[in-house]
This record gives structure tokens, C-alpha cells and sequence, in this order.
């Protein structure tokens, strides 16, 4: 007759072994360490085998809720509650996430089956993320080539959160040396990228003033610009936050700002022949999304440049009068007769035709693909 008392002692090892994962690295001596006023040699010791247990949990530990408590826990005990521990406490515990995460990254792809693997990169990146400090950031750099869009996208929003730009845009030279790093690795990585990833790198490339994020934005558009002109643009909501930051740039007084003014006019006319052209291409959703670009790019962007509030690109969608919407795409981006009031503002033009002249408007957006029958 088999023991109950063996069963039960059994059980309750199991369920032990199984939450190990989540109780043995933060019921420790970390709580002490965290209200204490001034640290000492063996407070640092407890902090690293408290990273160190936390991020094994974390690569070990399968369910999704537990996972997210132990995030929450690291993050709790990221910082001291004594103000005058907390450099102290806040140095010891990223120099050990430092270690301990990029030791992780490292072994992840040793990791087998795939899903396990994936699952481990996520969390990493998830919990740098979290942290929200420019040293781990960093960490995240070689994951921007990641043969998996998942990870790409969470490496860049490790990179371009709105912590990490707080601290490239107030950290003084050392700063402004990470964000043309950070930056250089963003542009090595568009032709990847999606455009939910794009629209991190063109927020990132609007807030941070360096040569790289000029150039990270000129690329980005670039790469927006090729999508309407061959009718396989996606998510045009994206190009709420490029067009502003194009406009921005060529509003300042730089030797680029005519290369963002070429960019700006050729990616918001696109935009506005995608939706005049697209009339019975594009399906109900795609419109919308259209629309709302337009909309709400025309007050952000057209009305501060001419200083004065601008309206006549949504009356023309709310009234749907496809003339009305190609005039002022003639007024303000020029046509084969005469330069658009942006270029002649701003002193620039699109190029030039095959026989020297400059061009005075921004090329034409082809007509959309051809529906194959029953498609």
C-alpha cells in the first residue's frame, strides 16, 4: 500500500522546486539591504547574488506570470529607499545586471528548442527595456540583426525609449558619443526593420540632435518614400511622426535642411497621391489610416510653416473632392509650371530634369498595380 505521507512530501517538494524560480533571490537579505542608510562591503555582495539568482530565474522560469513577477520583483529592487544609499545601491545593482545580463545574451543561442530561446532573448530585452538605463542599453546592439522581427523590434525600443533619450539628451559629451553610436547602429539595421520598428528609430532620430540621427532620418524617409512609389507602403500612420520631424529639420538653420525639405515635400505628396490615386485600390482601412495622416499632418506641419492655420487638406477628404486635394498638393509642393511655396521658402528644389534644369516639383506617384482577376 503505497505511504500518503510519501505522496504528500513529494508534492510539496515539487511545488517547492517550482517556485524556487520565483522566492529564493528576493527573500533574502535584499529587503535589509535596501532601507539601509549607508552601504557597506557584504550590502554590494547581497545586491550582485541578488541580480545574479534573478536573472537565472528569469531564463529558467517557462509560465508567462511568472516571468512577469519576477521582472516586477528586479525592478523593485533596483533601487534603495534611503536617499543616501541610493548612488550606492543604484551603482552596485546595474554594474551587476551589466554582468549578469550580458551573460545571459550570450549563452541564449546555445539555447534549444527555438521557442525556448526566443523566449529567453524576449525577457532579456523586456527587463533592459524596463530598466531603462544607457549602460544596459547597450546590450542590446547586437540583437538589432537578430534573424527574428520580434527581437529586432524590442532590441530598438531598448535603445530608443524615451528613458534612454532623457539621458543621451542631458548627458553632456559622453552622451552625445552614445547617441551617434546608438545611432550609427539603428541605420545599419532599416533594410530589416518593419514599420512599427521605423516609427521608434524616426522618433529616436527626431529628439536626438547628432549628425547620425540626421542621417538615420534621411534613410528612414528614404526608405518610406520607396514604399508609396512602388504601392507597398504599410501602416501610414508611421509617417505622422517622420513628416514632423522632417519638417522640423528643415525648418532649422542647417547646410541639410534642403535634403529634408526634398525629403518632406516628395514623402508627403506621395502621400496625398497614394490616397487621390488609391480611390479603388486601397480597401476601407488603408483609407482611413490615409486620411488620418493627412489630416493631422496638415496642422502639424503645413500650418507652422506658413504660419498660418491651415485646413483645405481636410475639408477636401471630409468632402472627398479629389481636385481640391491635388490643387493644394500643387500649391504647396509645386508642379511642372512653377516651384511649391515650401521650396521657394526654403530655397530648394527636387533635382534636376535630363537636361540640367532644376526640378520644381516632386516626382509623380505612378498609378497603383493592376488586381489580378479574383484577387
Amino acid at each position: 500500500m503505497i505511504n500518503k505521507g510519501i505522496i504528500s512530501a513529494a508534492l510539496l517538494l515539487s511545488v517547492l522546486i517550482a517556485n524556487t524560480n520565483l522566492q529564493a533571490f528576493y527573500t533574502g537579505d535584499i529587503r535589509k539591504v535596501r532601507v539601509n542608510g549607508v552601504l557597506e562591503t557584504k550590502d554590494f555582495e547581497i545586491i550582485d547574488r541578488f541580480v545574479e539568482r534573478a536573472v537565472h530565474a528569469l531564463i529558467i522560469t517557462e509560465d508567462f506570470s511568472g516571468i512577469c513577477q519576477i521582472r516586477r520583483t528586479i525592478l523593485q529592487y533596483s533601487n534603495s529607499t534611503q536617499a543616501s544609499a541610493r548612488q550606492q545601491y543604484r551603482d552596485q545593482f546595474l554594474r551587476s545586471a551589466n554582468q549578469y545580463i550580458a551573460a545571459a545574451l550570450k549563452t541564449t543561442s546555445t539555447l534549444k528548442p527555438k521557442q525556448k530561446r526566443f523566449r529567453v532573448l524576449t525577457n532579456l530585452l523586456i527587463l533592459i527595456d524596463e530598466i531603462g538605463q544607457l549602460q544596459l542599453a547597450e546590450l542590446a546592439i547586437p540583437m538589432l540583426k537578430n534573424d527574428i522581427p520580434a527581437v529586432r523590434y524590442r532590441a530598438v525600443h531598448c535603445l530608443t525609449n524615451q528613458s534612454i533619450i532623457n539621458q543621451l539628451t542631458t548627458g553632456g559629451d559622453t552622451a552625445v558619443i552614445s547617441a551617434q553610436m546608438i545611432a550609427n547602429n539603428l541605420k545599419d539595421a532599416i533594410e530589416q526593420c518593419c514599420s512599427d520598428t521605423l516609427y521608434l528609430m524616426a522618433d529616436f532620430a527626431a529628439k536626438v540632435d547628432v549628425d547620425a540621427s540626421d542621417e538615420l532620418l534621411l534613410m528612414i524617409a528614404d526608405k518610406r518614400i520607396k514604399k508609396y512609389a512602388d504601392w507597398t507602403v504599410e501602416n501610414e500612420p508611421v509617417d505622422i511622426v517622420v513628416l514632423p520631424a522632417l519638417c522640423t529639420k528643415m525648418t532649422a538653420q542647417s547646410n541639410q535642411n534642403g535634403e529634408f525639405g526634398r525629403r518632406f515635400g516628395q514623402l508627403f505628396s506621395y502621400a496625398i497621391q497614394r490616397y487621390i490615386k488609391g480611390e479603388n485600390f486601397l480597401n476601407d482601412e488603408q483609407k482611413r489610416r490615409l486620411a488620418s495622416l493627412l489630416a493631422e499632418a496638415e496642422p502639424r506641419c503645413i500650418s507652422g510653416i506658413l504660419a498660418q492655420p491651415q485646413n483645405t487638406i481636410r475639408q477636401a477628404i471630409a468632402q472627398n473632392t479629389y481636385k481640391i486635394l491635388e490643387l493644394e498638393r500643387s500649391r504647396l509642393f509645386g508642379d511642372e509650371t512653377k516651384a511649391g511655396e515650401l521650396a521657394v521658402k526654403f530655397g530648394f528644389n527636387y533635382g534636376t530634369n535630363p537636361d540640367g534644369s532644376e526640378r520644381t516639383a516632386p516626382p509623380i506617384l505612378s498609378q497603383p498595380p493592376q488586381v489580378k482577376a479574383g484577387g
